[in-house]
């Protein structure tokens, strides 16, 4: 299995662990090792520290077969556009003076851990996500992934270059 050939597709995310022994300790590697190597500018505005990464890919690897094969997202990353609220991570809605910690996860957060994923951190967006082109964010504006001098668009763009 070559780790930089990985599809993060979830087709192909689950045809690796399934058959090919891929294992949540070596996407999440993998996935921080994108995130340290990748030069686009103003994705995040928060990401899980490493150890918190780890914690959950080893929690994850510690479940039967039987409880692994009915988690749909089973060691799946995700990253949530940051007006989304992640128990014990600060929320800002790219307001840096609204900016608290959240005492509880939204409900679709916690689904998705229910169903397995793992939660890699926030995405920059327009304030408030009132904006509709991505350029309103005092955490910087997220440039077009193919062409650096075009906008990546939409209140949602730090999540659509956090994909890319």
């Amino acid at each position: 299995m070559s780790l930089s050939k990985i599809s993060f597709s979830l087709s192909s995310l689950n045809n690796e662990y399934q058959n090919n022994g891929l294992q949540p300790t070596t996407l999440v590697d993998l996935v921080l090792q994108r995130i340290e190597n990748c030069t686009t500018p103003n994705i995040w505005i928060f990401q899980a520290p490493a150890s918190d990464l780890q914690a959950r890919a080893q929690t994850l690897m510690s479940l039967s077969d039987d409880v692994r094969n009915s988690l749909p997202l089973f060691g799946i990353p995700f990253a949530l556009k940051d007006n989304i609220d992640v128990q014990g991570y600060p929320t800002t809605a790219g307001c840096p003076d609204f900016e608290f910690v959240a005492k509880e996860s939204a409900t679709l957060v916690k689904k998705l851990e229910e169903a397995g994923g793992i939660f890699i951190g926030k995405t920059n967006l327009d304030q408030f996500a009132c904006g509709l082109v991505g350029t309103r964010s005092p955490y910087g504006v997220c440039p077009n992934s193919f062409k650096e001098e075009y906008i990546a668009g939409g209140s949602s763009s730090g999540s659509a270059l956090a994909v890319s």
